[in-house]
Parts: structure tokens; sequence; C-alpha cells
């Protein structure tokens, strides 16, 4: 797999399970709970943030061969950190 399509898997994997680890947490503890749509729009924001900062990144610089596992987890960690820096902004109803 190429190198960059590495990088948008791990992306797009970790900003799915910060969008649905935390409500499956809340789900098994109120069977009840609806998830609240705006969290989507969180997910795509950051999806879509992500890859483009990948995108003008990526090119700038050379990747040794090898090193796919820490492309991905790199890769997982932005997705997973940029969707919950935007979650905590809508959850808190903070804009600064």
């Amino acid at each position: 797999m190429e190198m960059w399509m590495l990088s948008f898997v791990g992306i797009f994997l970790g900003c799915l399970c910060r969008l649905l680890l935390p409500y499956l947490r809340k789900l098994k503890e109120n069977p009840n709970l609806k998830f609240d749509w705006k969290y989507l729009i969180t997910f795509a924001i950051s999806l879509v943030s992500a890859f483009v900062a990948s995108a003008l990144i990526f090119p700038s610089f050379s990747i040794p061969e090898g090193a796919e596992y820490q492309i991905f987890f790199l890769s997982f960690i932005a997705g997973w950190s940029s969707t919950d820096i935007l979650n905590e902004i809508v959850a808190t109803g903070e804009h600064r």
C-alpha cells in the first residue's frame, strides 16, 4: 500500500474511533441513549482538515522504507486528536 494511502487510512480510523468509542461506552451504561449528530459534523470537519494537512505535508518528507507502522500510528493519532479537540469545543460550548 502506498504511504499516503496508509496515512489517510490511519487518519480515517483515528477519527472514526474517537467518534464511536465514547458513544459506545455511554450506550453500554444507558441503552436508550440517542446518537448526537453534531459529533458527526465534527468528525467530518476533522477528517477533511486532517486529510488536507496530510496531503500538504506528506510530500515534504522523505519516508524511509519500512516505516509503514510509524506512518499509520502517527496518522491515527492525528485523526484521533483533531476529532478530540473539536469534540471538546462542541461539548463545552466554548469558542476561542
